[in-house]
């Protein structure tokens, strides 16, 4: 058994039940910080279909380079449409849509939407135009999720499956370990010492969890106000952080460099050599940083990196940290 996945008791519904709160989590914190002209799948307005365009807004935006919240407004719409019919007859119209009807051309939202009601609600054109409409205004032309998105992922609730429970059975273990921790009378110079925790004992169903349930522990765990330096050593000796998927140590940097525990930041530095395109973030987080110590860092690490970036990505670290877009990548 590989970190805790059985073939034989893991349900497909219950990994994309995680993998779509995993996503949602994901696209409502990009668009807390994420430029409203950025938020909208159609910026440049319901324009009629056939009207020729002769740019595309925000297309050299730099920063629209750093946000997945287009891709993942797009899968939650593409799985909403999919819920509306069936799976099975939905990709069937995709498939339909790619190679009988579409294939090599650059397609306007309204077709696809059209082609989608005319399949599955027949020819009614009083209907399909207002069931067009709907979609295009609570999906398209907002900066706002659409309600239907908040009400099935902003909990997740017990129950729910297998791994949805086991989850919050290990968020509950590990919210009181830190409890434990944070109460105990710290040594006078205040630094961790992973060795005296050594014979700590974790039940099992907490021992193995699959990356994506770490992803969404580490996101939960992200949510204290404060986290002991013993609870990541921990977290990190359990569950063996540099082995996880880029997912799993990117949330674990997030914990590192919010509770400012400088003994793991070769850690963070490693991702962000090993992983430069996810951890374009780290970065603004470690110029938020209150320690200096992880401020300094962020600089150092940049330095070292900056010539291997590319120049977009360069720019946008660069502002994070020195709040000015002048220096070029290269430099």
């Amino acid at each position: 058994m590989l970190f805790g996945y059985d073939p034989f008791q893991t349900s497909l519904e219950d990994i994309r039940r995680l993998r779509d709160h995993i996503r949602y989590n994901t696209l409502s914190s990009e668009l807390e910080c994420t430029n409203e002209e950025l938020q909208t799948l159609r910026p440049m307005g319901s324009s009629e279909i056939n009207k020729c365009q002769d740019y595309v807004k925000n297309g050299l935006n730099p920063e629209s380079s750093c946000t997945q919240v287009h891709y993942l407004k797009g899968h939650f719409l593409l799985k909403h449409l999919c819920d509306m019919v069936s799976e099975e007859a939905f990709f069937a119209l995709l498939r339909k849509y790619i190679h009988q009807l579409y294939h090599g051309r650059l397609v306007h939202s309204t077709e696809f939407l059209t082609l989608f009601f005319d399949e599955f609600y027949g020819q009614s054109c009083t209907t399909n135009q207002q069931s067009l409409k709907s979609i295009c205004d609570d999906w398209l032309d907002t900066k706002e999720l659409p309600k239907i998105l908040a009400e099935k992922y902003h909990k997740l609730s017990p129950m729910s499956g297998r791994l949805v429970d086991q989850l919050l059975s290990a968020t509950k273990w590990w919210k009181n370990l830190n409890a434990r921790f944070l109460n105990r009378k710290r040594n006078k110079n205040g630094k961790s010492h992973p060795g005296r925790e050594h014979k700590l004992e974790i039940p099992e169903i907490i021992k193995n969890l699959l990356n994506d349930q770490l992803v969404l522990l580490l996101e939960n765990l992200l949510l204290l106000s404060k986290i002991s330096n013993r609870t990541l050593d921990r977290i990190d000796i359990e569950y063996e952080m540099c082995s996880r998927s880029p997912d799993v140590q990117h949330r674990f940097a997030e914990l590192v460099i919010k509770h400012g525990c400088v003994d793991k930041l070769n850690f963070v530095e490693q991702f962000l050599f090993d992983h430069q395109s996810m951890g374009i973030y780290l970065y603004g987080e470690m110029a938020l940083c209150k320690n200096k110590t992880i401020k300094n860092r962020a600089k150092t690490i940049f330095g070292s990196l900056k010539k291997y970036m590319d120049s977009t990505m360069a720019i946008n670290v660069n502002e994070m940290i020195y709040g000015t877009p002048d220096l070029i990548a290269t430099k």
